[in-house]
């Protein structure tokens, strides 16, 4: 798996951060279920002006700009950091599985193109 070990190896840029005094505060007000709802609908944002973005640019008329993307991309980032609060543990977990699922694919495909 070269992929995975050129992964590990590489210095990762971090994302910003919430803090997890910030993270617990939040959670305590608003609550799990109000969070998953909020999530929900930031979700919604970030889909509409994706595909907004991507019919502008396919018609070549930009009303929705990059920075409208970025700025939802950042509200759907903050909440899945809230999301993740609620269970650091399963959610790192389930990540980590994520990634070296993507890393295996990588490399299978990799394979298929060393073939060909």
């Amino acid at each position: 798996m070269a992929n995975s070990i050129q992964t590990q190896n590489r210095t990762r840029t971090m994302m910003r951060l919430l803090s997890n005094e910030l993270l617990k505060e939040l959670l305590e007000k608003y609550g799990e279920q109000e969070q998953l709802w909020q999530a929900v609908g930031e979700c919604g944002e970030f889909i509409a002006v994706c595909q907004n973005y991507n019919r502008a640019k396919k018609y070549k008329h930009r009303t929705e700009q990059l920075a409208d993307v970025m700025n939802e991309a950042a509200d759907v980032f903050f909440m899945m950091q809230q999301i993740r609060a609620m269970d650091p543990t399963l959610f790192d977990q389930l990540c980590s599985l994520k990634e070296l699922k993507v890393l295996r694919k990588l490399d299978n495909e990799k394979v298929k193109e060393d073939k060909s």
